[in-house]
């Protein structure tokens, strides 16, 4: 699969999983999320990229890595 397919997918993939949750969230955060959730697919490895892309565990990785991301910014914060 070449990059441009694999971003879509990872997006999507996000986009679904938000969307198919039991609670309302507007368009605009889950787009903001999908990409802020490449970004992190991004920085992973090239062998971690290809054993997480169609992992049933991948939107949950990848949240989580966002998470700790944000959890150390506002560490740096206070």
């Amino acid at each position: 699969m070449n990059r441009l397919a694999i971003k879509k997918y990872v997006q999507n993939r996000v986009k679904r999983t938000f969307l198919n949750a039991n609670v309302t969230i507007p368009k605009a955060v889950i787009n903001g999320l999908s990409n802020e959730l490449y970004v992190e697919f991004e920085r992973l490895t090239e062998k971690e990229q290809e054993q997480l892309v169609y992992s049933d565990s991948l939107v949950i990785i990848l949240w989580n890595r966002h998470m700790e991301k944000i959890n150390r910014e506002l560490m740096e914060e206070t």
